[in-house]
């Protein structure tokens, strides 16, 4: 019984932290659309008849996935630190921490993926180089 006063009291809590950032999207997209009907205005300001509605929405990308840093350098940091051949998935496990960004199972996919790819470019390049590991996974190691 008293593990369920646990599990409800976390449940109760995640669902309260859930609500209040909903709350904050609502207002933040509140705000968005009235600045949105704002550059509407100024647009018809300049040309009356400017098709506003033709003007197509811009993808943003994931604010999550930015850095400061070139992924590519970060890369050949970690194997170096790494002190020995590791795989993509290996690496791309400790970018999150120095990358000082926030890791979810999306993230960690696109990361491996990003990995994979700077991996590659880095042995063409002649910096890395690829063995095969243990069932499916390429180790690469520094040249």
């Amino acid at each position: 019984m008293a593990d369920n006063a646990f599990t409800l009291g976390g449940l109760v809590k995640k669902r309260a932290e859930l609500a209040g950032e909903i709350e904050a999207t609502q207002a933040r997209l509140r705000k968005m659309i009235v600045d949105l009907e704002s550059l509407d205005g100024a647009i018809r300001v300049f040309d009356r008849s400017y098709p506003i509605d033709e003007i197509r929405a811009k993808r943003v990308k994931d604010e999550r996935y930015q850095s400061r840093r070139p992924l590519g350098r970060v890369v050949l940091e970690i194997l170096r630190q790494g002190g020995g051949p590791m795989t993509a998935e290996q690496i791309a496990l400790q970018l999150p921490e120095a990358l000082e960004v926030k890791a979810d199972a999306r993230l960690m996919r696109h990361l491996t993926e990003r990995v994979s790819r700077a991996l590659r470019n880095h042995r063409r390049h002649g910096e890395a180089a690829s063995s095969d590991g243990d069932g499916p996974f390429v180790m690469w190691r520094l040249v």
